[in-house]
């Protein structure tokens, strides 16, 4: 197997993916307001135990992400079980954002 880490890493970093993401069951996260534990399925792969989590940092404002499932290593840290790229305002995280809201008021 032939690896040439330059053209591997120029190839990536031009790419741009596209997700289909469909929200199946939401529920709020007790104790925290403005915060929920979903499932999702992404380009035919249901993941588990996604949470979406909304906090006010230090200087006040109103904060928003996505946290993938995660365990508990020996060495105390914790890893995520599966991972990929959701930055803050992005189409994906608003489409994201969109369908936990619309699971929650059609009651599912």
């Amino acid at each position: 197997m032939i690896n040439n880490k330059k053209e591997n890493k120029s190839a990536s970093s031009e790419e741009k993916f596209e997700y289909q993401v469909k929200v199946l069951a939401v529920r709020p996260i007790k104790d925290r307001k403005g915060c929920y534990r979903f499932n999702a399925v992404v380009n035919g792969v249901t993941i588990y135990g996604l949470q979406y989590i909304s906090f006010q940092n230090k200087t006040g404002e109103q904060k928003e992400f996505i946290s993938f499932p995660s365990y508990k290593g020996s060495d105390g840290k914790f890893y995520n079980v599966c991972y990929f790229k959701i930055e803050d305002g992005s189409d994906l995280f608003k489409e994201f954002e969109k369908q936990i809201e619309e699971v929650l008021n059609s009651g599912e």
